[in-house]
């Protein structure tokens, strides 16, 4: 994998989360929460690629925040 793709994934990320939006302003509740979900997890996995050059293929929101946590100091406040 290139880890130059983490502009890719930030920018999916972006696009999900923009659709997510406009599907909550018309009450499409299980797909705001589908897409919303996908923005985390593709938001989280594009700051493991640019910061850490690791890719985990996993959709578990969790995990990736574990890792992440134990691997980049972030301020206490």
């Amino acid at each position: 994998m290139s880890y130059e793709r983490y502009r890719d994934w930030f920018e999916e990320a972006i696009d999900d989360f923009e659709a997510a939006t406009e599907l909550f302003k018309v009450g499409k509740w299980s797909k705001v929460c589908f897409l919303s979900h996908q923005a985390v997890e593709k938001a989280l996995k594009s700051l493991m690629i640019k910061e850490l050059n690791i890719y985990r293929h996993t959709h578990s929101i969790a995990e990736l925040l574990r890792e992440i946590g134990n691997r980049i100091e972030f301020p206490k406040n």
